[in-house]
């Protein structure tokens, strides 16, 4: 019980976190003992701070209901290049579409279906006696209306109308982790054929070095042991590769007796080769498991280590990374006109919908207010003073829209600022983007607003694999039954750490 009392109150801080602001989450999956668990990674930056909050580790809709966040506040979803994972990101990004029952469907257009085109057909050109008015009104108003409950339905019905043309659109966007997109460059490099055929016999070298034997001697040498590459860790390549270069002369100084561990100077110099180009990948890798890394940073270790061109290609045609270097006055000197029309249009939707959530309480206040006196209007006597429920909810609608816009057009007033922010003074690429923006939170308001959601987005789902690192403890071999829920109550509280430790602070030692 104690486990779901902390996990609680982190999840109640969490939402009021995030309530009605755009967020953006990283997602992946993972198998452990034949349960197939989704690790869910919030992002958003707070009080001029990049926060990272894990919300589960369960189905994702589920996820977004506990935290009472809807779909339409998800701004992008990081994830790797898994198929399946990339599918999720693009289901997300999809208008749901409600499908009636059978029974439900009404058929408004009598061309649209041929048997309903001959019932209309054979109803208008049937014989008898006219209907009056009586009949009519008896038709218009038949007991399926004065049917309270059919009411209600009717009533329903028009309230969820209204409130779909009120709501904002989903805008969710797909951002690629970069850490495996970097990987993937780096296999397709090592596709070459001399490369593989000497990454190959290193491995040959290193399996002897690595049985008790070769392991032993090692040890009484007081050398480091031979490290083996896994292909789904990064840098492990890099690492074996060096870990051998280290042991080179062991190796060469018993090629003579022991000839499993000889190679000539030419395959030497490859693995050198190989170790110095991978290098700068080892250093970026490590860089990119930064928190606060933004996709600004990204794009300066792009540059930097001179990633594979088709994949700097594609990030540029993503306008949600567009959109980010707009803001960042480190970097918007390297895109083209082309390139900030589209990342201008991609942050006036983005504004858009800020708008639509911020307003999005008091719409749901105000149209449950009017809906639910609606049903009921008919019982109240005329001569008892009461307000008009209407008239409060179009008041309430006016205060919305004049919070969310002095002008008529909020598009066309966003357009104007943003196009008055292009071409801005490049700033020092050593500059905290971050803390740059916190400094332009008076002069430029609705810029800072965007930065924060723009500049929130992970480049990479690293904490999310961080997060799975920690279920071999967890999940174990004598844990394997867990409660699902339970599991879930210790990772929220085992990944977010800060807040556990805010919990404690503040309910037991405090206390």
């Amino acid at each position: 019980m104690h486990n779901f009392s902390v996990s609680n109150s982190i999840i109640s801080e969490i939402t009021d976190d995030v309530k009605n602001k755009l967020i953006s989450l990283k997602i992946d999956c993972v198998k452990r003992h034949f349960r197939s668990i989704m690790g869910v990674n919030i992002q958003y930056i707070k009080y001029g701070k990049v926060c990272l909050a894990t919300l589960a580790m369960r189905e994702l809709l589920d996820v977004l209901k506990a935290f009472n966040i809807r779909k339409e506040q998800i701004y992008t979803i990081t994830c790797d290049n898994a198929s399946n994972m990339v599918k999720l990101a693009r289901i997300m990004n999809e208008e749901c579409e409600v499908v009636p029952n059978d029974e439900e469907i009404i058929v408004t257009n009598p061309n649209e279906n041929n048997d309903d085109s001959d019932f209309y057909v054979e109803y208008e050109n049937q014989d008898g006696t006219p209907l009056s008015v009586d009949d009519i009104e008896n038709e218009l108003f038949n007991d399926q209306f004065v049917n309270t409950e059919n009411t209600n339905e009717e009533v329903e019905d028009f309230q969820d109308s209204v409130i779909a043309a009120i709501e904002p659109k989903s805008i969710t966007s797909c951002i690629r982790c970069s850490v495996h997109s970097l990987q993937l460059c780096v296999l397709v490099g090592l596709k070459n054929a001399p490369i593989t055929n000497c990454i190959n016999e290193v491995r040959k070298i290193v399996k002897k070095l690595r049985t008790p034997k070769y392991a032993a001697w090692l040890k009484r040498k007081n050398l480091k042991y031979a490290i083996i590459d896994i292909e789904t860790r990064w840098n492990s390549l890099y690492n074996m590769l060096y870990r051998l270069l280290e042991l080179k002369e062991f190796c060469k100084l018993h090629e003579e007796t022991n000839s499993d561990l000889k190679l000539n100077n030419c395959e030497w110099d490859s693995i050198q080769s190989i170790v110095n180009a991978l290098n700068p990948v080892k250093i970026a890798t490590v860089a990119l498991q930064r928190q606060d890394l933004n996709l600004g940073d990204l794009w300066d270790m792009t540059i930097k280590t001179a990633m594979e061109k088709e994949i700097q290609e594609k990030y540029l045609r993503n306008g949600t990374f567009l959109a980010a270097i707009f803001l960042d006055p480190r970097y918007q000197a390297l895109l083209t006109s082309n390139q900030k029309s589209d990342a201008i249009n991609r942050l006036i939707v983005t504004w858009e919908t800020m708008l639509l959530l911020n307003g999005a309480d008091l719409i749901s206040e105000s149209s449950d207010m009017l809906f639910d006196d609606t049903v009921n209007t008919c019982a109240i006597d005329n001569n008892l003073e009461s307000e008009d429920p209407f008239e409060e909810f179009l008041s309430s609608q006016s205060s919305v829209l004049s919070q969310l816009s002095t002008t008529s057009n909020p598009a066309e007033a966003i357009s104007t600022v943003l196009n008055s922010f292009n071409n801005v003074q490049r700033i020092s690429h050593t500059t905290k983007i971050i803390e740059y923006w916190e400094t332009q939170k008076e002069l430029s308001p609705e810029l800072y607003q965007l930065a924060s959601v723009a500049l929130a987005v992970p480049a990479t789902q690293v904490s999310v694999e961080r997060s799975f690192s920690g279920l071999k403890f967890i999940v174990s071999d004598l844990r394997a039954s867990l409660d699902p829920d339970v599991l879930e109550a210790i990772m929220i509280i085992r990944c977010n750490l800060k807040k556990t430790i805010k919990y404690y602070f503040v309910n037991v030692i405090v206390e």
